[in-house]
């Protein structure tokens, strides 16, 4: 739900009724509320995603074609979802970053393990040998990812993220 409606746009009362779950459940498992659930679901939902891109990387390929494959994975879901459902650790993070400190060390927390994810990748697997170029093409890698999502579901149309990906592979072959 946070991925489609965002944290604010979605209710207690809307998740509660999602779970199929009576309303003092949520409290029961969740003392410290939405702000809980919201924490618990960033970290489940990074878990994931690194997960994925864990997958790709064990599949001994090069880091563009691991690159193309995560973004064509992620422009497929926001296809089929119909756009709805972008990216939620970046979600939280442009809604609540400002307003609740955890949410905030919970997004940069996922960011920082997708960016050094990659920056390792640049390292096994790409022509990079310095640590300092890696570390930072891994940042502009996870940037340039993060807001073609955000392009994408503002145009409603993937080719843009599709195209940033690959400007950034050929950036890496060289």
């Amino acid at each position: 739900m946070f991925r489609a409606k965002g944290v604010t746009g979605t209710g207690t009362l809307e998740i509660i009724s999602a779970a199929g779950a009576p309303r003092g459940s949520m409290y029961h498992h969740f003392p410290g509320g939405k702000s809980q659930l919201t924490v618990e679901a960033l970290r489940f939902e990074s878990a994931r995603v690194s997960a994925d891109l864990q997958n790709l990387i064990d599949t001994g390929s090069d880091a563009s074609t691991i690159l193309v494959s995560f973004t064509e994975a992620l422009a497929t879901s926001l296809e089929i979802s119909e756009f709805r459902l972008g990216c939620p650790v970046t979600t939280a993070a442009l809604e609540l970053s400002s307003e609740d400190p955890e949410v905030r060390a919970v997004c940069a927390e996922a960011y920082r393990t997708w960016q050094s994810m990659i920056e390792a990748l640049l390292l096994q697997r790409s022509s990079k040998s310095d640590q300092a170029a890696a570390a930072a093409d891994a940042e502009l890698i996870l940037a340039t990812i993060e807001g073609g999502l955000l392009l994408a579901r503002a145009y409603q149309d993937t080719n843009t993220l599709r195209r940033l990906v690959g400007n950034l592979c050929r950036i890496l072959e060289r």
